[in-house]
């Protein structure tokens, strides 16, 4: 099924200890596999909340749901990322891992944590929220 979605998001990272946020939307379609498996791909637009300055950045991400009860979800995804400007040097390639909580039909909780795979190999936590419209 379809899906559009408004995510905000924090996260700390190990590497530098630095933390961060973003804002963003995007688009996702997930399909069954198997009675509690799905598959899925999200392309998503958003602004970084950065110091010194935020900027803005585009992402695609293909995951693999599996369902643990009626309202957890485990996911594994890979996400490729850049920003729409080349100074932000922001291009990541990120492996990730996490586990999402339905608080309402249309709104999830969700923890996760990362690892990119590019120059910094940086990692760390990630928290959002995602309402699906």
């Amino acid at each position: 099924k379809f899906t559009v979605d408004a995510l905000i998001q924090t996260q700390q990272q190990r590497t530098g200890n630095s933390t961060d946020g973003r804002v963003e939307a995007g688009i996702s379609y997930v399909a069954p596999v198997f009675s509690k498996v799905s598959v899925g791909i999200r392309g998503g637009i958003g602004q970084q909340l950065a110091v010194p300055e935020n900027f803005y950045i585009y992402n695609i991400q293909p995951a693999v749901f599996v369902d643990l009860t009626d309202k957890v979800a485990g996911v594994i995804a890979y996400k490729f990322e850049d920003s729409f400007n080349d100074k932000y040097l922001a291009k990541t390639q990120e492996w990730s891992a996490g586990v999402n909580y339905k608080v309402t039909k249309a709104g999830s909780v969700g923890v996760t944590y990362f690892r990119d795979n590019l120059e910094d190999q940086s990692q760390g936590l990630r928290l959002g929220y995602t309402l699906q419209f």
